[in-house]
């Protein structure tokens, strides 16, 4: 294994089902010393106890994702932080970005925006075969979702990005497309 030069975090964005949370796996993997906060961390109590986009939900899930990115602060110093997230283009998911943004502000690393797509075959593909509980499973819906909404695309400049189209590729080659990006060649597990 080789010593990371320097820790990161790391935002994954992409729609329910792209293969955020298997990319972020593989990538956990393939880095020295990585952690990684799934937005489910959060959201399942919320999903557990109160019906999805109410009031209490919607309280919920604002004070544990705070709450968690609070305690990503705190995190072991050299570790580089994996983000996951759907993030639509508007001023909430904006808010939650910048919320990932401060975690790296304040822990001293640099920030990586990654965001995931794929084809709408391959995402139908995806969708569907998923089984993990409160996870969106029907394509119908998550057509809806893709015929009206967009994703948060970063317009700053001091903000490293990156988008991977990731139809043709293995979670693990896009892990490795994202570990590449790093400046830092020696924050990958050698072999």
């Amino acid at each position: 294994m080789a010593e990371n030069s320097a820790p990161w975090v790391i935002s994954l964005n992409g729609f329910s089902g792209v293969g955020k949370m298997t990319v972020a796996r593989a990538l956990v993997r393939s880095l020295v010393n990585a952690r990684l906060i799934d937005n489910h961390t959060y959201m399942d109590a919320a999903f557990a106890l109160f019906p999805v986009g109410s009031p209490e939900w919607r309280t919920l899930t604002a004070t544990l994702r705070e709450k968690v990115y609070d305690a990503a602060e705190q995190a072991e110093p050299g570790a580089t932080l994996v983000f996951t997230n759907v993030l639509y283009d508007g001023r909430d998911d904006r808010d939650i970005f910048e919320q990932i943004a401060r975690v790296a502000q304040r822990r001293g690393c640099p920030l990586l925006a990654v965001t995931l797509t794929c084809s709408r075959e391959a995402h139908r593909r995806r969708l569907t075969r998923r089984r993990t509980p409160n996870k969106l499973t029907r394509w119908r819906r998550m057509e809806a979702i893709l015929d009206v909404f967009d994703l948060l695309r970063l317009d700053c400049g001091d903000v490293a990005d990156l988008e991977i189209d990731t139809t043709e590729m293995t979670a693990d080659e896009t892990a490795a497309r994202i570990a590449a990006a790093l400046p830092y060649s020696a924050s990958t597990v050698e072999g």
